[in-house]
């Protein structure tokens, strides 16, 4: 009587198995482009966070000569620039 319990038991854990590897364990996502914009500098900007509410996005720049955040709008114009880079209150010599 115990052997068919293990035997049950492991038939078990073999149909478990078997229906867990039939599922997908991975997801498929199909990126589309919808708009594109350019903002208005001569420094490379990363893009890190959107505000959908008023259509801004938060930007970091990172070069030699400059390193700081911006905010621009829809259509890529800087509404507000801060440099982080030199030695003054509330800047850094390296980020």
């Amino acid at each position: 009587m115990i052997k068919s319990i293990i035997l049950l038991s492991k038939s078990s854990i073999l149909i478990v198995l078997m229906l867990l590897m039939s599922v997908p364990t991975y997801f498929q996502f199909k990126l589309k482009k919808i708009k594109d914009f350019e903002v208005e500098t001569l420094f490379n900007v990363d893009i890190i966070d959107y505000f959908p509410k008023s259509k801004l996005y938060l930007g970091f720049m990172n070069s030699n000569e400059r390193e700081g955040v911006l905010l621009n709008n829809n259509i890529g114009e800087i509404i507000a620039d801060k440099n982080l880079k030199g030695q003054g209150p509330n800047q850094y010599v390296q980020i």
